[in-house]
């Protein structure tokens, strides 16, 4: 099945039209009953230069991974591994191979992709979020959409802008399976091709043809996929005294606490929760490094809970156990919790400390404990730095307090060779035994704790530029796993209504339906199967990749032909 072709780029522009769109999918009407949130306001009224630059207050997670599933941001050309609870943001494309799902959140709404889907997240902010489906289906659970937000779904054959919370569920299709739309509770409006359809509860939308399209209305028809999602939603009965406070349930992440771990009251930090983890765990060190743009160093766990407890609040140790506490008690702010890349104090060694010699190499941190201000080692303004903190500092007047040496968790400190964290090792085997004298000298590190390398987790070519990150001699960095999945292409964004931006390599570029199997799943490059064209495979009667093809009837210049990622040909320059 072929998707990538001038005939599509046409099309889909032409059924895709203007986008506001949304994202923070916030938590609605479940047994929790969580307050509604407004917008953090800045800690000044006067404007800031900088308010621009902060970056976004909301990210998604990866949250569950199931066979083979590959990602790549919007400057890359080649897929790689999907990593458990790497940040979802702008940008992010990803693909599930035959067999394999995916599960991202964002704040307690999930969208679950169907084996064989290409999703692209295009737009991840506090009030838009925007997807395009190129193939493959896609199940979406929004739990509240808060007034003026949107959700918008691209298809090849139309754009879905979703306006209620709700269960949907969306098939791309391609030329011999049409695309469909199914709200099981919910609505919303089918933009395409100059017409437009109201989506209601308990119906399905079907759309075939290619421009003019032929729409039918009917009754819901839920996929496999997708009935299965609906089996394994209905939430956990869970007594009051177990229940996250309803901060935790705007966090990415924090429906992973429900049913994990123990939450306890405690009269000094107010609701406290504890994982399920050996007496001799520490906070951040169970994971890697990664450097993700726009934030910089960023924390990735390896526990499936592991997101909301490192992005959010603070750490404590409470007798033997560690205990992790969302908010300060007392604390009556109605805005979203803002994400940050890591709660943590960088630290190194002073130059002059003789027993810290052996150290002088190595980098450190240590999780902040309650009421100690998170300094973000990015740039940032100061309405941003409030709301960082604001959950867990109640005196707002001191964020510009010089920060001091004495951390609750400085015992709890950990040390690793620069190198781990550069190359995005794992920390747990890595950590070094730090003598307290050692960290009895050591100092907070206002910036980056080290410069990342192009062999770091997340270093994309666009971040290598902007940190003018030399190139590597061959062999010097080991190459990153390879993955499967379809052809990367430059991606049309949507920056005002109907005013596209210009394609940016390395997107999602959204596919005209094409010819497909049965199923209507588009084989990953590499894939051979009969009767499908595949790059760099030759087929009777089929166009070859890198041979002259003959110009179509209206004169447009075909495709240049593509070899899949990681296909050395002759004559043909390879990246990397």
């Amino acid at each position: 099945m072929r998707h990538n072709t001038p005939w599509f780029r046409l099309i889909a522009t032409t059924a895709s039209g203007a986008m506001l769109l949304s994202p923070t999918l916030a938590m609605a009407q479940n047994q929790f009953n969580a307050p509604q949130y407004q917008t953090p306001a800045p800690a000044t009224a006067q404007p800031n230069p900088q308010q621009a630059e902060d970056p976004p207050a909301v990210v998604g997670r990866v949250a569950g991974i199931s066979g083979t599933v590959s990602f790549h941001t919007d400057d890359q050309t080649e897929w790689s591994p999907a990593t458990l609870n790497y940040p979802v943001t702008s940008g992010g494309s990803f693909w599930t191979e035959p067999s394999a799902r995916a599960e991202l959140e964002v704040g307690v709404s999930r969208l679950v992709l169907d084996q064989s889907t290409e999703l692209g997240v295009d737009t991840l902010t506090e009030a838009t979020t925007a997807l395009t489906l190129n193939q493959g289906g896609v199940f979406l659970w929004i739990r509240d959409m808060p007034q003026g937000n949107t959700t918008v779904v691209r298809t090849p054959r139309g754009q879905i802008t979703i306006t209620q919370p709700g269960h949907y569920v969306v098939l791309a299709g391609d030329t011999d399976h049409p695309t469909q739309i199914t709200v099981l509770d919910g609505g919303g409006q089918l933009d395409g091709a100059g017409a437009t359809v109201q989506l209601q509860a308990g119906q399905t939308v079907s759309i075939t043809g290619a421009n003019p399209y032929q729409t039918v209305v009917g009754p819901q028809q839920v996929p496999q996929f997708a009935a299965a999602e609906m089996a394994r939603e209905r939430p956990p009965v869970i007594a009051a005294a177990n229940a996250p406070p309803p901060v935790v349930q705007q966090m990415t992440g924090g429906d992973a606490l429900i049913s994990v771990g123990d939450w306890q009251a405690s009269p000094e930090y107010g609701r406290v929760w504890y994982p399920p983890v050996q007496n001799d765990w520490v906070p951040y060190r169970d994971g890697h490094w990664a450097f993700v743009a726009p934030w910089g160093w960023t924390w990735v766990d390896n526990a499936s809970w592991g997101f909301a407890p490192f992005h959010y609040g603070r750490w404590v140790q409470v007798g033997p156990r560690w205990g992790w506490i969302p908010e300060q008690p007392g604390v009556r702010i109605m805005q979203r919790p803002v994400y940050a890349p890591a709660l943590v104090t960088f630290i190194g060694v002073a130059a002059g400390v003789a027993i810290g010699a052996a150290f002088a190499h190595s980098v450190g941190w240590i999780p902040l404990g309650p009421r100690e201000i998170y300094r973000p080692p990015y740039r940032h303004s100061d309405g941003y730095l409030r709301n960082v903190n604001v959950y867990n500092v109640r005196n707002v007047t001191n964020y510009r307090v010089t920060q001091t040496n004495v951390f609750v968790n400085r015992r709890a400190a950990t040390m690793v060779p620069r190198d781990v964290m550069v190359r995005s090792e794992g920390v747990g085997t890595r950590h070094q035994v730090v003598p307290q004298q050692v960290l009895a000298s050591a100092r907070p590190l206002a910036g980056r704790p080290v410069a990342p390398t192009r062999a770091t987790a997340g270093v994309t070519p666009d971040v290598a530029r902007r940190l003018n990150l030399p190139q590597a001699a061959p062999g010097a960095v080991p190459r990153r796993p390879a993955a499967p999945g379809p052809a990367v292409r430059p991606t049309q964004r949507v920056n005002a209504p109907g005013r596209p931006e210009a394609p940016r390599p390395g997107g999602t570029q959204l596919n005209v339906p094409q010819p497909g199997r049965p199923d209507g799943v588009r084989p990953a490059p590499g894939r051979v199967e009969p009767g499908i064209a595949q790059p760099g495979v030759a087929q009777p009667g089929r166009p070859q990749p890198g041979m002259p093809q003959p110009a179509r009837p209206d004169g447009a210049r075909p495709d240049a032909a593509r070899p899949a990622p990681g296909r050395v040909e002759p004559g043909r320059p390879q990246q990397g």
